[in-house]
C-alpha cells in the first residue's frame, strides 16, 4: 500500500540514481501488476503524498560532494509556472510550518514524528494524542522530485546555459561534472546554481501545497510540515507563505556523531559539512533570528530520537504546536484539546 500510494517516498528509499529512470518505470509496472492481481485498483490519488502513520522517513545524504546529493540537484521541473505567489491567502485551510536546521540535527526525524503524531488514530485517548483534530503532511524539499531532471525541462536548460554543455549529457545533468564546478574554489558557482534551482523548487512546493489543499475541501484544517534547510536563504517566505518557522538544533558533537553512525561519514567530513552550513540563515544565527521574528521557535534535539528520546522531542514540539508565540501572529493552528504529558514537563 505504501509503495503504491507514496511513490515518491518509495523511490527515495530505494535510492534510484539519476541515470536509471527505467528502474522506476519497471518496478512501478511490476507493483501495479501485482496489486491488480490481488484485487486492488491502482489509481493516482491526490492524497498519495500524505504520510499516514509512517514513523520515520529517511532521505539519503551522500558525503561525496561530487555526487551532488543536495537540494540543488534533486529538482524536477517542467518549466511551467504555478500561477501562485506563495502567500498565506492562497492556502486558507493549511497551517504551513517550515523546519530548518543544520545537517545532523534531526530535521527529518522531527518532521516525520510531528506528522505521524498528528495523524495518529484518535481511538487511543492517551495524554499526548492530538490526532483526529487535524490532518498533517510532511514535504521534504530535498526530495520533492528526487531522481532525474525531466529531459528538456527549463531547469536543465538554464543549468546548461550557465555552466556549459559539459554538465548535461543526453538531457540529464552530469552530477560529477557539475559538482566539480560548484564545489570548487569559486564559491560564486554554487550561488549561481542556487539562483537557478531554488525558484523551481518553490514552484514544486507550491504545486504540492495546492494539491494537498484541493484534496481536503470538506472544511478540515491541516498542518503541512515543510522540511527545508535552505528555506530562509531561498526567500521562500518572502510573501508570508509560512505560518511558523522552527529550527531544530543540536550540539556539533551530537550532530557529528549522528552523521558518523547513521550516514557513514568520517568525523572530519561531518565537521566540514556542518561548518560549511554555518553561514546559512536558519542555522548559524538562530538566536538572533528568533529575537527578530525571522524564526518562531528553536527546538533542541541533543538526544538520539531513534532510541529513548522520541517522547522528549515530541513533548517539545507538542508544546510549540499549541503555543501562539511559536507561530507568527494570529497564525497558530486551531488545536486546543491537548493535555500535559504524564511527566508534567511544560518547559520546551
Amino acid at each position: 500500500y505504501n509503495i503504491i500510494q507514496h511513490q515518491d517516498i518509495f523511490v527515495s528509499q530505494m535510492k534510484f540514481s539519476a541515470n536509471s529512470p527505467w528502474r522506476y518505470a519497471l518496478l512501478l509496472t511490476l507493483f501495479c501488476t501485482l496489486s491488480t492481481s490481488q484485487g486492488f485498483t491502482v489509481t493516482p490519488l491526490a492524497s498519495r503524498w500524505k504520510l499516514l502513520a509512517l514513523a520515520k522517513i529517511e532521505t539519503e545524504t551522500v558525503s561525496n560532494t561530487s555526487r551532488m546529493s543536495d537540494t540543488a540537484l534533486r529538482v524536477q521541473d517542467t518549466g511551467t509556472g504555478t500561477g501562485m505567489d506563495g502567500t498565506e491567502e492562497e492556502f486558507p485551510s493549511l497551517s504551513i510550518l517550515g523546519i530548518c536546521g543544520s545537517i545532523g540535527t534531526g530535521k527529518s526525524y522531527a518532521s516525520s514524528l510531528l506528522t505521524s503524531k498528528v495523524n495518529e488514530n484518535d481511538s487511543n485517548s492517551n495524554a499526548n494524542d492530538i490526532s483526529g483534530k487535524m490532518f498533517a503532511y510532511h514535504i521534504d524539499t530535498d526530495s520533492l522530485a528526487h531522481g532525474v531532471y525531466a529531459p528538456g525541462s527549463q531547469a536543465i536548460g538554464e543549468i546548461e546555459k550557465e555552466f556549459g554543455s559539459g554538465v548535461v549529457v543526453n538531457g540529464t545533468v552530469d552530477r560529477k561534472s557539475l559538482g566539480a564546478i560548484v564545489f570548487g574554489e569559486d564559491k560564486s558557482k554554487m550561488a549561481s546554481l542556487e539562483r537557478i534551482v531554488w525558484p523551481h523548487v518553490k514552484n514544486l512546493l507550491l504545486s504540492r501545497l495546492k494539491e494537498i489543499q484541493n484534496s481536503h475541501k470538506d472544511g478540515s484544517q491541516g498542518i503541512v510540515v515543510v522540511e527545508a534547510a535552505v528555506l530562509l536563504d531561498a526567500d521562500w517566505d518572502i510573501n508570508g507563505l509560512f505560518d511558523g518557522i522552527w529550527i531544530i538544533r543540536s550540539s556539533s558533537e551530537t550532530s557529528a556523531q549522528r552523521l558518523v553512525e547513521k550516514r557513514g561519514m568520517s568525523r572530519q567530513d561531518a565537521l566540514q559539512r556542518m561548518e560549511a552550513q554555518l553561514t546559512r540563515r536558519g542555522i548559524g544565527n538562530c538566536e538572533d533570528e528568533l529575537k527578530d521574528g525571522t524564526v518562531t521557535a528553536v527546538i533542541d534535539n541533543d538526544h538520539d530520537g531513534e532510541d529513548n528520546d522520541g517522547p522528549d522531542l515530541w513533548e517539545k514540539m507538542r508544546l510549540c504546536l499549541l503555543d501562539p508565540t511559536c507561530w507568527k501572529e494570529s497564525r497558530c493552528p486551531p488545536i486546543t484539546e491537548v493535555e500535559t504529558s504524564p511527566n508534567g514537563n511544560d518547559d520546551a
